[in-house]
């Protein structure tokens, strides 16, 4: 039996798609809102250090939804979480590390944390 794979869009359950969002490096002082329609979240770091740069911010979810974030550069970029668990910022400091949450009982648990850290000055 032959077997045939096409690319297309990543189907899920549910019947909905994987979909992606890539940030861009910001020096701006406010927050880049990610969107909470895409399960993954592609911060983009820089080498301006400290929580004045490079700011993102992930809004109130939808029950039961997931979201992802992953850092792919260098640098850092700094997280807040609209409806989270603890205050003050996530910290990405090394390209590839990853976030993995959940939006469950209004608020976004964090599921598992390959690198990122909290720091509580905002």
């Amino acid at each position: 039996m032959a077997i045939t794979v096409t690319g297309d869009a990543i189907a899920r359950r549910g019947g909905s798609y994987f979909a992606e969002e890539t940030a861009t490096q910001s020096t701006a002082t406010a927050f880049q809102a990610l969107a909470t329609t895409t399960d993954l979240a592609v911060l983009g770091g820089g080498t301006a250090t400290g929580h004045a740069r490079n700011r993102y911010s992930l809004a109130e979810g939808t029950e039961g939804e997931w979201k992802f974030v992953l850092m792919n550069a260098t640098g850092e970029a700094h997280l807040y979480f609209a409806s989270g668990t603890a205050t003050g910022l996530w910290v990405f400091s090394a390209s590839n590390q990853l976030m993995h949450t959940r939006f469950l009982k209004g608020l976004w648990r964090i599921l598992e944390s390959g690198g990122a850290t909290t720091s509580t000055s905002t």
